[in-house]
């Protein structure tokens, strides 16, 4: 080990000084890098069409500390949402440009405050657009879902218990009690828009507060 080491008994100092010298001279802190790119950081924007934050986390009180919700461990004490009447004043909404969302992934839109996720899959490049919260937990999650197809059935799993949903219809593909909605998804020239009511008409249903039994900070 002294041999090859100090006395460069291989002969190879040279060329790992080298390597290391390189390393040195090209790093840089990949989270830098991103937070001083202005295209970048538009990736880790939590709306697509809003700079607003909203985390849709839980909050409750402990001894004078805020902390995340426990789970609930029965979800069905909260009316699960099985499906919500869209009424008939529906209109084409912009929500975003066609390079504004990831490929075979979701992104989240805000409407009023509800949030919507929007998915783009590279097979026939096919759009769908459904509700954010997932309601099994009431998790604004679904955009990080796996998004996939099952029988030629476009589907969405969300990321938190795998609770799978139909993208085309809503419905629940393990036969369970919960369904989500879904929204028709178009594109015109590079504008994505969704088919929805007008603004409001799903907050009491949808809407981040509605689904906390505490507080959604």
């Amino acid at each position: 080990m002294k041999k090859v080491v100090i006395e460069d008994s291989l002969g190879i100092a040279s060329e790992l000084e080298k390597q290391m010298q390189y390393l040195i001279d090209t790093y840089q802190c990949e989270w830098a890098t991103v937070v001083n790119d202005p295209e970048r950081r538009k990736w880790f924007k939590q709306f697509i069409n809003s700079d607003d934050n909203e985390l849709g986390i839980e909050i409750i009180t402990q001894r004078d500390q805020n902390r995340p919700a426990d789970w609930r461990k029965n979800p069905l004490e909260l009316p699960i949402v099985e499906s919500i009447e869209i009424p008939d004043e529906m209109s084409w909404v912009t929500v975003g440009k066609t390079w504004d969302f990831p490929v075979d992934a979701g992104a989240v839109v805000k409407y009023g405050d509800v949030q919507l996720a929007v998915f783009q899959s590279a097979e026939g490049d096919h759009w769908y657009a459904c509700q954010n919260m997932c309601p099994h937990k009431r998790s604004f999650v679904l955009s990080r879902g796996i998004l996939g197809d099952e029988n030629g059935i476009a589907k969405i799993a969300c990321p938190l218990h795998k609770k799978t949903f139909s993208l085309e219809t809503g419905e629940s593909m393990q036969q369970e009690d919960y369904s989500i909605t879904v929204f028709d998804v178009r594109v015109v020239g590079d504008d994505v828009q969704l088919n929805l009511p007008r603004e409001g008409k799903l907050e009491p249903t949808l809407a981040t507060a509605p689904n906390c039994s505490a507080v959604c900070r």
